[in-house]
C-alpha cells in the first residue's frame, strides 16, 4: 500500500490523527504548566475564609493573615464592617449606616463620608487579585457576602445561647452552654472605642454570658463534674468578677469536695461585691456555707 504524501512529503494516514483536541499527547512539562495554571486561576477566584472575633479584642483575618489597622485605614471603615455584621442578613440601608456612623452630620456630608469609608472597607476585605466580591453596594443598601467557611464569634455565641434556651433539660442544653461559654472571651469589642449603637450589644452579650456560665455551673454541680465546674467558674470570674453566682457555685463545689480552704478563697472578699450581694437570695446560701467552714 502506497503511503500518503503531501507535495511529495510522506505524512501519516488521516485515520491516525485524533479527532478530539483533548486527546493530543501532552508532555510532562506541559502537564505541569496546565496544572499550575489551573491551580493559580482557582486561587484567584476564591477568597480565604474570614475569621472575625468580636467577643474580647476585635480581630479579623483572611485565613491566617490578619487585616491590620493600616489596611482598614480608618476606624470608621472597621465600624461599618461591624455594623453590617450585627444587622439582619449583613445588610443595612445607606441612610441607616450614615445615621449610625455620623449622627451629627446631615445630607451630602454624611453621604460623601460613607462613600469614602465604603471604599476603604472594600479595599481591606477584598485583596487585590481576588475576583470574589465581599462588599455589595447599591444606591440604597450596603451588604456583605462572606467567603465560604467564614466564622463570626458573636453569631456563634447568639446561636448557642438561643439553642440552650430552647432546651429546658440541663443535659440537652449542656453542649450549647459549653459552646457559648467557650466562644465568649470578654466584653464585646473590648479593645475599640465603643460607638453608641454597640453599647446595648456589649451589655446584652455580657448578661447572656453570665446567665449561660452560671446555668452551666449549676448543671455541672448536679453532675458532680467538679473539675470542669471549677475551671469554668474561675474563667467566668476572670472575665467578669461581678458574676456573684459564680462565687456561690464555687463555694458549693469546694464544700462538697471537702476543700474548706478553697471555699474561703472562692467567697467574695471585696466590700462592694459583698454589699451588692446582700440584696441577693444567693447570699444566704453563700453565708451559710461560709459559716460552716469557719466553724469547722
Amino acid at each position: 500500500m502506497q503511503k500518503p504524501t503531501f507535495w511529495g512529503i510522506p505524512v501519516a494516514p488521516w485515520w491516525r490523527y485524533p479527532t478530539d483536541s483533548r486527546r493530543l499527547p501532552v508532555t510532562t512539562g506541559e502537564a505541569a504548566m496546565l496544572h499550575t495554571t489551573r491551580r493559580t486561576n482557582t486561587a484567584k477566584v476564591r477568597l480565604p475564609a474570614l475569621t472575625v472575633q468580636t467577643l474580647g479584642a476585635f480581630r479579623c483575618s483572611h485565613g491566617s493573615t490578619e487585616i491590620t489597622q493600616t489596611q482598614w485605614r480608618s476606624q470608621r471603615a472597621c465600624e461599618l464592617f461591624l455594623l453590617l455584621l450585627t444587622s439582619d442578613g449583613y445588610s443595612v440601608s445607606r441612610e441607616y449606616a450614615s445615621d449610625q456612623l455620623w449622627p451629627d452630620h446631615l445630607g451630602d456630608a454624611a453621604a460623601n463620608n460613607l462613600r469614602v469609608v465604603l471604599h476603604r472597607m472594600r479595599s481591606a476585605l477584598e485583596p487585590s487579585g481576588q475576583l470574589q466580591t465581599v462588599v455589595h453596594a447599591t444606591h440604597h443598601t450596603i451588604s456583605l457576602t462572606l467567603p465560604s467557611g467564614s466564622t463570626v464569634d458573636s453569631d456563634e455565641f447568639r446561636h448557642a445561647i438561643a439553642a440552650a434556651r430552647r432546651s429546658p433539660d440541663g443535659r440537652t442544653a449542656l453542649p450549647n452552654l459549653r459552646r457559648a461559654c467557650d466562644v465568649y472571651n470578654g466584653y464585646y469589642l473590648a479593645n475599640l472605642p465603643l460607638a453608641e449603637w454597640a453599647i446595648p450589644l456589649r451589655a446584652k452579650y455580657a448578661a447572656d454570658y453570665a446567665a449561660a456560665s452560671t446555668r452551666l455551673g449549676r448543671i455541672l454541680l448536679t453532675l458532680n463534674a467538679h473539675t470542669e465546674l471549677v475551671e469554668r467558674m474561675w474563667r467566668a470570674l476572670d472575665i467578669d468578677p461581678s458574676i456573684e453566682e459564680a462565687h456561690e457555685i464555687l463555694m458549693q463545689s469546694y464544700a462538697a469536695t471537702g476543700n474548706h480552704d478553697l471555699v474561703k478563697r472562692a467567697a467574695p472578699t471585696t466590700p462592694a461585691l459583698l454589699a451588692h450581694t446582700l440584696r441577693d437570695a444567693h447570699t444566704m446560701v453563700q453565708r451559710r456555707i461560709y459559716q460552716q467552714v469557719l466553724s469547722s
